[in-house]
């Protein structure tokens, strides 16, 4: 449970789409997707024969309305105590990332407002008083050169114990570093790959042309005007479009499949995600090139006289 002051609690739930105006004393929102693995989960004693990885979209059957029951154990009733919660949502781990680093794990993640944590604590406060909840400050540095990492660390030092500084960054940093490298390298491979694709597409275009050139030749001298010509010539870039998107979806689909199931195999149960607003930019960028390299082409071949192309 992490409880945040009221302003920030807001700015999660505008940010998870969720009106911070009804958000009321016992809401809550819950972290709704988790991350398992051998790494994290295990039986005590054995050793997984492989390495498997779940991620879980689902983390509780509950939703937005019902009431979450959560129990404290209570020093001073010397019994659990439990507190109805509100779940007034749920988030993502993409949703909180500029307010959480390391969320999403295999614990169920709730988000409190400062009044319930400030019941909690006075809850479950031990004999000497001190709360189950610990308070923490969290610091983002904006990345450039500070020695304010090496001053809180000497006055933890000083303190004796007061507080505990526990750095995070290095980690992560690593874990960004690697994944940084690898969306450098694909990317560096889409687009390596795209300009072969689009040298090809070029020299079959003028083939294309160069092969109909007759056709359109004896079509302008019958009459067909330069209108009906380019939309004729769009229903044929549309044609060969879509015959493409076609056999794309067909073969990339099987090529997915047996990867994801080569991975889920392997490693266990995978989240892909459909890069759909990629997927139909690409495709309007290719009609856009084709079209381009189609009118350019026929503009060419057309340079000449109908009566010499014929011939």
């Amino acid at each position: 449970m992490i409880s945040v002051d009221g302003d920030i609690f807001g700015e999660m739930a505008k940010a998870c789409g969720i009106d911070p105006d009804t958000l009321e004393e016992n809401s809550v929102l819950v972290l709704n997707e988790g991350e398992f693995s051998t790494d994290n989960v295990g039986v005590m004693g054995m050793e997984p024969d492989r390495y498997r990885y779940y991620h879980v979209d689902n983390m509780t059957s509950l939703h937005p309305g019902d009431e979450l029951p959560v129990q404290f154990y209570s020093d001073q009733k010397g019994e659990y105590v439990t507190r109805k919660l509100s779940i007034v949502g749920y988030a993502k781990t993409a949703q909180l990332e500029k307010y959480l680093s390391g969320a999403g794990d295999y614990y169920l993640w709730i988000i409190t407002g400062p009044s319930v944590g400030r019941d909690v604590m006075e809850l479950t406060k031990d004999a000497e008083g001190a709360p189950y909840m610990t308070p923490e400050l969290h610091i983002r540095l904006n990345g450039k050169e500070t020695d304010l990492i090496q001053r809180l660390s000497q006055l933890s030092d000083l303190q004796e114990g007061a507080f505990y500084l526990t750095e995070s960054g290095y980690i992560q940093s690593i874990e960004h570093a690697v994944v940084a490298l690898a969306d450098g390298l694909l990317l560096s491979f889409v687009i390596l790959s795209s300009l072969i694709c689009l040298l090809n597409l070029f020299n079959s275009v003028r083939g294309w042309m160069a092969g109909s050139i007759r056709e359109y030749a004896v079509l302008r001298s019958v009459g067909m005007t330069k209108g009906q010509m380019r939309q004729m010539l769009l229903l044929q870039c549309g044609g060969i479009i879509l015959r493409a998107v076609l056999l794309a979806l067909l073969g990339s689909g099987l090529l997915i499949a047996v990867i994801y199931n080569g991975m889920t195999v392997i490693f266990g149960n995978l989240v892909l995600q459909f890069p759909l607003l990629l997927f139909v930019l690409a495709v309007l960028l290719v009609g856009i090139v084709l079209a381009v390299f189609s009118f350019w082409s026929l503009k060419k071949e057309l340079e000449q006289s109908d009566i010499t192309v014929i011939k």
